[in-house]
């Protein structure tokens, strides 16, 4: 072999070598859930950002499964943002990812309760039929009212 065939093997080496080191890519993927029904979210944003709060890479959860994947990630340390709505915003700090990983991440998130969901969850689904029936008539007898009103006016 040739000094100048072997630079040239040398230098298709080096390049093959370093785009391996350098080019390698993660890959990152999972579900959203709710924590108390442990019912995957659909339309929920999950987001990786880097040490100053940027987003480098995004996803959405899908529609059918809550399942999201973010492909391609380079080599570092990540926050994990994830929001939904009606679900409180999570952060998962100091996320590792390595080169060439595929890696699983199940996440739960925590619903968030306003004065009026809370209470509608607590209020019990009763019916009393007697006050039932006494609307129906007050109703009847107001509507009964009004057309005798409006049958006075127009004569």
């Amino acid at each position: 072999m040739t000094l100048k065939n072997y630079k040239i093997s040398l230098i298709i080496g080096l390049s093959l070598l370093l785009s391996n080191v350098f080019g390698q890519k993660a890959e990152l993927r999972g579900y959203v859930k709710s924590s108390n029904k442990n019912e995957t979210i659909s339309i929920a944003t999950v987001s990786l950002l880097n040490s100053s709060n940027e987003v480098l890479y995004s996803a959405k959860t899908d529609y059918k499964y809550g399942e999201f994947l973010i492909d391609s990630i380079a080599h570092g340390s990540y926050t994990i943002l994830i929001t939904a709505r009606g679900f409180k915003t999570r952060r998962i700090t100091d996320f590792q990812i390595h080169a060439n990983h595929r890696l699983v991440k199940n996440i739960e998130l925590i619903p968030e309760f306003s004065r009026f969901s809370k209470k509608k969850e607590e209020a019990p689904l009763e019916v009393d039929y007697n006050e039932k029936e006494r609307m129906i008539q007050y109703l009847m007898y107001s509507g009964l009212a009004v057309v005798l009103v409006a049958a006075l006016i127009l004569q």
